[in-house]
């Protein structure tokens, strides 16, 4: 590989963060790269010139940010758990499309976790000018919060999840609220006895929602069951929602409309319902809090909160991360979209003139 060419290689896993803090011994990296030590240490050396490197009492070479400098590479660090899910990756999409056109131009370090003794925390919180942390159903934990929090360390914002008892902003684009926004909407079809499905695992948002479904329930007089059966963390919640489903047209035949927790769940629902015959928005009526991005493209449509672009709200948190010694953060650490718009979906429909038919086979 010629040199310039092991230059934007090692340039690029920079920003990538590929490596965080301290980079691999020279012989491990050149192995990797497949390029002679020679050759390596030349396209190190246009690193430390640029401040992208430094070293700091040892031979290893370090990322600019972890030393304090002030020039070097700016990196934003986007931390998700491992699982895969169309609401990160919609996240991430639009934390990109926030960083275009600043200039020194900013890279983004997307990084995945499975759990919260991983180093990755820590070394992105001294490596990186920014965290932007969406935290899985493993919640947070002191652990979390000695690796993340520190003078020294960069500044985070919380996505989804409330750290601001940490002195960390956190932004929820789906505050509690919006399941009332949703109900409304249900009861104002004539249902009267609505349901919650859960099968994610019980997570600070899942425990606010399902206490906001129970507010909401016992102010309008309206009743109907919680069901509730979480996977473990990072195991898929479709498959269980979908089984789940099917038992409840027996155990709970005078619902007619769920509240599903997550997308998710919402269409392991549907299925059940069309796997019995019936279809959602019909016979039984499904809805969501949240359709990360997709409530349009199901079939049947999602009803649900119609989700926010995060960008403008991204673009804040930024500017604060960004701002140096100057950073002040104003107003509340715990903010949201002001407004909401409901995606009125095909999935819910009015309460259905005569009992939704029970699959054969069930008990009535």
């Amino acid at each position: 590989m010629p040199e310039s060419s092991t230059y934007r290689r090692l340039a690029q896993l920079i920003a990538s963060g590929a490596y965080l803090g301290k980079l691999p011994a020279e012989r491990t990296l050149s192995v990797s790269l497949g390029v002679s030590r020679s050759t390596l240490r030349k396209a190190l050396s246009q690193l430390e010139m640029e401040g992208v490197l430094g070293h700091s009492g040892t031979r290893r070479a370090q990322i600019a940010r972890a030393l304090g400098g002030a020039g070097g590479m700016r990196r934003i660090a986007f931390i998700a758990p491992a699982f895969p899910s169309p609401g990160t990756g919609r996240l991430e999409e639009a934390l990109r499309r926030t960083l275009v056109g600043h200039e020194p131009e900013i890279h983004l370090a997307s990084l995945r976790y499975r759990a919260h003794d991983e180093p990755l925390f820590r070394e992105a919180a001294r490596s990186c000018d920014g965290v932007f942390l969406l935290l899985g159903s493993d919640g947070a934990d002191e652990q979390l919060r000695a690796a993340l929090v520190g003078p020294e360390l960069a500044p985070v914002v919380c996505l989804e999840q409330d750290l601001s008892h940490w002195g960390i902003p956190s932004l929820t684009l789906f505050p509690p609220l919006c399941v009332h926004q949703v109900l409304d909407q249900v009861h104002a079809l004539g249902h009267r006895r609505i349901g919650c499905l859960n099968t994610q695992p019980a997570d600070p948002v899942v425990q606010a929602n399902i206490l906001a479904w129970q507010v909401w329930m016992a102010t309008h007089g309206c009743a109907g069951p919680l069901v509730s059966e979480p996977v473990v963390p990072f195991e898929d919640p479709l498959p269980r929602a979908h089984a789940l489903m099917h038992t409840c047209f027996a155990a709970h035949p005078g619902v007619t409309a769920w509240l599903c927790l997550t997308p998710d769940v919402a269409r392991g629902a549907i299925r059940a319902i069309h796997d019995a015959g019936m279809t959602a928005g019909r016979e039984v009526s499904v809805c969501c809090i949240d359709g990360q991005g997709q409530e349009g493209f199901l079939v049947p449509s999602l009803a649900c909160i119609a989700s926010p672009d995060p960008a403008p709200y991204f673009d804040v948190g930024l500017r604060w991360m960004l701002a140096g010694a100057a950073r002040v953060w104003h107003g509340p650490l715990r903010f949201s979209p002001i407004t909401s718009r409901f995606h009125a979906g095909e999935s819910l429909g009015p309460v259905p003139v005569a009992t939704a038919p029970i699959p054969a086979g069930a008990d009535s």
